[in-house]
Formats: C-alpha cells, sequence, structure tokens
C-alpha cells in the first residue's frame, strides 16, 4: 500500500522531515508528500518568530482562527492547552532547514488564499525542496481552511495515493465541495 504523508501547518514540517528519512530508505520511500499551509521550511527563518508566551500563543491560534471563541474564553482550558501550543510555537521557531537533501517523493502543496502565515510565494517554495513532481491547489479560506473543506482534502490526499497526480485528478474530475449555505457545488480552481 502507498505511503502518502499529510502536513498542515506545523505538520507539515514534521511530514516532510519523515518524507526525507524515508527517501532514504530504498524500500520504504513514500509515495507522495501534501502539505498544507505553511511556508517552505527553508525559509521559515525568514518569517517573523511566532508568540512563545502562553497568552501570546494564545492570542495568536484564536487570531488564526485555531481555537474557537467558546474555548478562548475558558481560562481553565487555556491553563490546559496554552503550553503544548508554546512547546509547538518554540519548536518551530528554533527549526532550520538544510534544503540539500531533496525529497524525492511528489510533493503537493495546499494553500489558501486566505491564509495570512504564508505568502503564495513561500507556499510555492516547496518545489525548491524535491527532485519529485510537485503540483500546487489553491483553496479559498483562512489558516484552518481544511476544516470546512475536508471531504474535499480527504479525496485529494486519497487520490494522491492511489497514483493519480494532482494535475490528473484537476483534468479529470473537477474537485468540488459542497457549500453550507446551498445545495450547489463549486469547482474550486488552482491559483496560478
Amino acid at each position: 500500500m502507498p505511503l502518502v504523508l499529510f502536513g498542515h501547518s506545523m505538520g507539515s514540517v514534521v511530514a516532510f522531515e519523515v518524507a526525507r528519512r524515508l527517501s532514504d530508505v530504498e524500500s520504504a520511500p513514500p509515495h507522495a508528500l501534501v502539505v498544507s499551509n505553511i511556508t517552505a521550511p527553508h525559509r521559515l527563518h525568514r518569517r517573523d518568530p511566532l508568540p512563545v508566551t502562553d497568552d501570546g500563543v494564545w492570542e495568536h491560534s484564536y487570531s488564526i482562527g485555531g481555537i474557537p471563541k467558546p474555548i478562548y474564553r475558558s481560562r481553565v482550558l487555556k491553563n490546559m492547552m496554552a503550553p503544548t501550543l508554546r512547546a509547538d510555537y518554540e519548536m518551530l521557531n528554533r527549526y532550520r532547514c538544510d534544503p540539500s537533501p531533496q525529497n524525492s517523493c511528489p510533493v503537493t502543496v495546499l494553500h489558501s488564499d486566505g491564509d495570512v502565515l504564508t505568502t503564495l510565494d513561500d507556499a510555492s517554495a516547496w518545489n525548491e525542496l524535491t527532485v519529485g513532481t510537485y503540483s500546487y491547489e489553491g483553496f479559498t479560506g483562512g489558516h484552518f481552511y481544511l476544516t470546512e473543506q475536508e471531504a474535499l482534502v480527504a479525496r485529494l490526499v486519497s487520490e494522491l495515493g492511489i497514483g493519480h497526480t494532482a494535475e490528473e485528478l484537476r483534468t479529470a474530475v473537477p474537485l468540488q465541495r459542497e457549500t453550507s449555505s446551498a445545495d450547489r457545488t463549486h469547482t474550486i480552481e488552482p491559483v496560478h
């Protein structure tokens, strides 16, 4: 069964590093790497550092849509969750990528037009980190766009796992999602 690694935001960096290590093992290279809404790892050090205090992490996570308002307002949940988020932010601030050992597996980048953390240019720079094929899929929404388009993202990742490229999927069967406000479908067009 082919292995497709998927990561969103910081999870993309984890998936990338796993893919690099598996690419070094001839018997187990990943079939594909799918990353979502994060600057290419070799450019992460160029952006402003993420906050590292509990209050700063909590505010930042809320501002990008990562924490729903009822949870955000709870001091108890903040005290439970903020230290874990802070550790994630600190790790991402310290991470440095050596761009020289490139991935051999295909890389598909998912990026939303409203992501305030990642520019199109920084998302597209993932193509510099693979000697395999590269594709880009544009979405509508903020940093956590995939919560509203979960079925579409899951289908794309699944189809990549059975050997289709993102380009083949786009030309053969348009990617569609149901809107929550009406019974109509929208084709998600890639941004080039």
